[in-house]
């Protein structure tokens, strides 16, 4: 039984020889077959090389590869819209805002929200810095001509209109007669012509 066994098994494989499709050889067949020779000849060799190969990438991976993390480096640094990003990180920084809106009934319901959130973040200052949550009015102060009525901006414009006269052309335009007219002038323009509102 062994025997017939061992006739269908070979006729079995001669068969499926026939039937079995030679792919063509590959380019790199030769050269891959010539270097497997190489390195079961050169064991030590082969071994030596590759530890010296491995050592050069390492040294070259810490000189010159490197982790970028930014997201403009995922887009394309000549899009318009990246180029536009770019110029308004270096204008104002790449600090992101938050803004967090309290909604509620009435002001007396938000306010202690307001405060205690803006407390609790900026107990934070390694994740939050600047916590803008209470203006404070003082810093306004410097924008106090924003305040005036038109005829007090009037009066600012006359005078630093005569002050630069006195700059400009010398200091005889202080002179009191001068001066003199110069208030009567000022207070005829003031009365006939109103300022414009709007």
């Amino acid at each position: 039984m062994g025997a017939p066994l061992r006739c269908v098994l070979a006729r079995m494989a001669r068969m499926s020889a026939q039937r079995m499709v030679h792919p063509k050889p590959s380019p790199v067949e030769r050269p891959l077959v010539w270097l497997t020779d190489l390195v079961l000849r050169w064991p030590f060799t082969t071994l030596i090389v590759g530890l010296v190969l491995a050592g050069l990438a390492m040294a070259a991976s810490h000189r010159w590869m490197g982790f970028r993390t930014n997201r403009l480096d995922l887009l394309n640094p000549n899009s318009e819209f990246n180029r536009r990003w770019i110029e308004y990180v270096r204008e104002f920084g790449d600090q992101e805002d938050v803004v967090v809106v309290v909604e509620g009934a009435d002001r007396q319901q938000v306010l202690p929200v307001r405060d205690a959130l803006a407390e609790r973040i900026a107990q934070n200052p390694q994740l939050f810095h600047s916590v803008l949550w209470r203006i404070d009015p003082s810093r306004l102060r410097a924008k106090g001509l924003y305040y005036l009525s038109c005829e007090d901006l009037e009066r600012i414009e006359d005078f630093l209109d005569r002050a630069e006269q006195v700059v400009r052309e010398g200091w005889h335009w202080l002179d009191l007669a001068f001066l003199g007219g110069a208030w009567n002038k000022s207070f005829l323009k003031m009365k006939w012509m109103p300022c414009s509102k709007g």
